[in-house]
């Protein structure tokens, strides 16, 4: 009789949070040729309620009852696109198709500079790897996975990264950074530069989506491969941000659930994390 009114009381329970939330799936195409679009941001603004879409743009967001009212904004983001905002009430089919349209701006190289200061210009920028390429006895762990995450999906769109420093002109041939723990046969990142105002990320930067995958548990130090990205920092930039953005995986158990980046305790200032969307965050 105890056993039937613990799974009554769950059933409950249950029944109580999913009436509570306001569950949105959908899809997001291309408004000009109608393709699917993979990855795209979705997200509550002024919350850290988000998610991704997936490879073929479909998505699901649970919005929770405290949102669920006139004035929310669901914003919509991905590179390449013009960012839309749409008010939450205009949310309410089964299956909602969104539509973005496709930024006007040519992807050429991405040439990142100062729109502060002006310096002598440098035909031929060094060619420079981001992050360290040695390996070192590691005393931090970035950690993708919180004790809130109830699915993997929760994960979805969280963001950390750390601010470089650029001490000269430089063509960005790749990015190295340490991965410490891994339970995930793939997981697939996108790779972000953000110039910087006061110590803290600002603008988004970068032009072209850069997209990468980790895969089969790999633990160690891992380079993605920048090369025919194009990209220059100036040195009159002084500073940038580097992040990566979980998009999409997949667990090599049931229980999987650990990915954490290394980092040097002393360099914490410079570590920020986003777990939605939002402003990125200084790790504690």
């Amino acid at each position: 009789m105890n056993k039937k009114l613990i799974v009554l009381s769950l059933l409950i329970s249950l029944s109580f949070l999913s009436f509570s939330q306001q569950i949105i799936k959908g899809k997001i195409i291309n408004t000009e040729n109608g393709k699917a679009v993979s990855y795209v941001n979705i997200g509550i603004k002024g919350s850290s309620i988000g998610t991704v879409s997936n490879l073929d743009g479909s998505f699901l967001i649970a919005i929770p009852k405290s949102y669920q009212i006139d004035n929310t904004t669901c914003i919509i983001s991905c590179i390449g696109y013009t960012e839309q905002s749409i008010l939450i009430d205009t949310l309410r089919e089964e299956n909602i198709t969104l539509k973005l349209v496709p930024s006007t701006r040519v992807l050429n190289d991405v040439v990142i500079n100062s729109r502060q200061k002006k310096g002598k210009k440098d035909d031929n920028p060094r060619l420079k790897k981001l992050g360290k390429i040695h390996t070192f006895l590691p005393i931090m762990h970035s950690m993708f996975y919180t004790a809130s995450d109830s699915v993997i999906e929760d994960r979805l769109g969280r963001e950390r990264g750390t601010i470089i420093t650029i001490k000269e002109d430089c063509n960005v041939k790749a990015f190295s950074f340490h991965i410490s723990g891994n339970e995930f046969k793939t997981i697939r990142f996108r790779l972000n530069l953000y110039a910087t105002a006061k110590g803290k990320p600002s603008d988004l930067i970068n032009q072209q989506d850069i997209l990468f995958e980790v895969k089969d548990g790999f633990k160690g130090w891992y380079t993605v491969d920048l090369s025919q990205y194009s990209i220059v920092l100036k040195k009159n930039l002084e500073k940038a941000f580097v992040s990566l953005q979980w998009i999409d995986s997949e667990k090599l158990e049931d229980d999987s659930k650990w990915f954490s980046i290394s980092a040097a305790l002393s360099s914490v200032k410079n570590h920020f994390y986003r777990n939605k969307i939002g402003s990125l965050l200084m790790e504690s």
